[in-house]
């Protein structure tokens, strides 16, 4: 059996949906396509350091609230090897 993708659980879609915030809504706030959002709530893609930070900000959230922890390491360690604050 051959794994094809990973997929990366996470609440993007329930936090969203909490705010009573649109699909459209929030990629048009985030500056991407509804499809790439979509993509990110599914768990077919990651969001790059920067896109998990405007997604936090957006909702008013944690990170915790987003992802589970070794997610949000692997996220915000991609580019360098800052510290991480997941409030």
């Amino acid at each position: 059996m051959t794994i094809n993708h990973i997929l990366f659980k996470n609440d993007v879609q329930t936090q969203r949906k909490l705010k009573d915030i649109s699909q459209q809504k929030l990629a048009n706030l985030l500056n991407i396509r509804r499809d790439q959002l979509s993509m990110i709530e599914n768990g077919h893609r990651l969001p790059s350091k920067e896109m998990l930070i405007k997604i936090k900000e957006i909702l008013n959230v944690r990170f915790i609230d987003l992802y589970p922890q070794g997610i949000i390491n692997i996220i915000l360690d991609k580019d360098n090897n800052e510290p991480k604050d997941n409030r």
